[in-house]
């Protein structure tokens, strides 16, 4: 037979297992011909609609190796990383719906959209990935994507900020691309599979090494690890606290699923060592960087790229046990912070601001809005009786049980002390809310009202916090990880 019909043929049948991604496209589509041709207000309902059905068919997507001249694959943790970046997107999709209107991003809300559906099929496709060059491709599909995304406000500042983002994000990808270019050299391949058999067939030499530091720069650059977080202060005061959001949950989330893909298939002594540098280097330099925000925003940047430190700690304990906590850290941190961004967004609707004086008093005129924030933070931090408590908990009985490796246990000091220095900050907006008197008695603060559908969407981010606390062991039974 052809060998060029036998490719088509595999190809044609691969498609039935990415309808999901399909879909996305179908969706991107739609959203540009009713921006163009149709009414405004039908985007957020085609957008929305379309986010449920693409989550119904992740579900009745079968589980397949080998699609498309095995460069993707559809397993079990990839379905559980698609169901998140999607439900993370919905989510994110409400924030936009909530947040006021004059601010400059709705000028192009069509766009942010379109762009917004093409981010998430780009995650998908990278989450599938096996193939060097299949995760190049998705990965400047998410990046191009977020690079439009930061400029959306068309204000001068936001604009020369972004351009930070973009210049970091180009010399990440270009490092990352050369890394790659260095693992095909050594190992004959392009596939992560092939590549991991000519490491074990090879000792692992420090060229190796120097191609892998490189190959994964672009996915530490995603989520804001050090040395590749300076960006990431500057874009999140000067994006559109929305497209921030983004930013910090669903982009982290697809860096951390590449990483992990990364560390598993190749898994190896010395590349943990790299991740745990890199580990003891973010939470450190987010933890004290922290400490003199009086920036709501500036402050969750920092937050963010101390959590990637901790999320590196979970990718450090390769087990089916370790995986298993790595996604329940994950899912816990999106809901942490998709809660504490959606109080920044009704504050900023509100007094135009996100200085932490802007957030004084507010938590006695209204008493959601001050406990659901509460709970954000204080999961954030790792302390009872939120789920960040468990996550935490988890992640340093797994370096515990390997105390033995002195590395393991400088992670697990390392990780003690940026857990208690992060109490002094995150704990300050609690501090604000309660108990620290507004200085202007305007109308605007006496008067801090919400709708009852903001009150709904905080209340239960706030619950799901406290449940999962309480039995973690229900989220990952939907999971299918118990």
């Amino acid at each position: 037979m052809n060998p060029l019909n036998d490719k088509l043929t595999q190809i044609i049948g691969s498609l039935a297992f990415v309808l999901p991604e399909v879909w996305l496209a179908v969706v991107f589509c739609l959203l540009i011909l009713i921006d163009l041709f149709g009414k405004k207000s039908w985007l957020f309902y085609c957008f929305f609609v379309g986010l449920v059905i693409e989550i119904g068919l992740i579900y009745l997507s079968p589980l397949q190796n080998g699609l498309f001249l095995n460069t993707l694959t559809s397993d079990l943790l990839t379905k559980i990383f698609k169901y998140l970046f999607a439900s993370t997107t919905l989510a994110i999709l409400l924030l936009l719906k909530n947040a006021k209107k004059d601010f400059a991003i709705f000028q192009r809300i069509g766009e942010s959209y379109a762009i917004l559906s093409v981010i998430l099929l780009g995650m998908n496709l990278l989450v599938m990935s096996t193939h060097l060059l299949m995760l190049y491709l998705s990965l400047e599909i998410v990046s191009i994507g977020g690079y439009v995304l930061a400029v959306l406000s068309f204000e001068r500042k936001s604009v020369e900020i972004s351009m930070k983002y973009v210049l970091f994000g180009i010399f990440a990808s270009a490092m990352m691309l050369y890394g790659m270019s260095l693992l095909y050299g050594f190992s004959g391949s392009l596939h992560l599979a092939e590549i991991a058999k000519a490491i074990q067939q090879n000792k692992l030499s420090f060229p190796f090494l120097i191609a892998f530091s490189l190959a994964i720069a672009g996915f530490l650059f995603k989520i804001s690890a050090s040395p590749f977080h300076i960006w990431t202060p500057d874009v999140y005061e000067g994006a559109p606290t929305t497209v921030v959001a983004f930013f910090s949950t669903a982009s982290k989330a697809a860096g951390l699923a590449v990483l992990s893909k990364f560390v598993i298939i190749l898994g190896q002594k010395e590349i943990y060592n790299i991740l745990a540098i890199i580990a003891l280097a973010s939470m450190l330099i987010g933890n004290f960087s922290a400490l003199w925000q009086f920036s709501f925003k500036r402050l969750l940047a920092y937050s963010g790229i101390a959590q990637a430190g901790f999320m590196l700690l979970g990718l450090l304990t390769v087990s089916e046990e370790g995986v298993k906590i790595l996604i329940f850290y994950l899912i816990v941190y999106v809901l942490s912070n998709v809660l504490a961004f959606l109080g920044l967004t009704l504050v900023e609707n509100k007094l135009r601001s996100d200085s932490l004086l802007s957030f004084s008093g507010l938590g006695q005129k209204n008493l959601v809005l001050g406990i659901s924030l509460g709970v954000s933070m204080i999961s954030l931090v790792g302390l009872p009786p939120t789920a960040g408590f468990t996550a935490k908990f988890l992640i340093f009985s797994q370096l515990w049980q390997d105390k033995a490796n002195s590395l393991s246990l400088l992670l697990l000091i390392v990780g003690l002390l940026s857990t208690a220095i992060s109490l002094y900050f995150y704990l300050k907006i609690p501090y604000y809310l309660f108990f620290k008197q507004e200085e202007n008695k305007n109308t605007q603060i006496t008067d801090f009202k919400i709708t009852h559908f903001q009150k709904v969407f905080l209340l239960v981010l706030a619950f799901s916090l406290l449940l999962f606390f309480l039995r973690p062991d229900w989220l990952l039974a939907v999971l299918g990880l118990s």
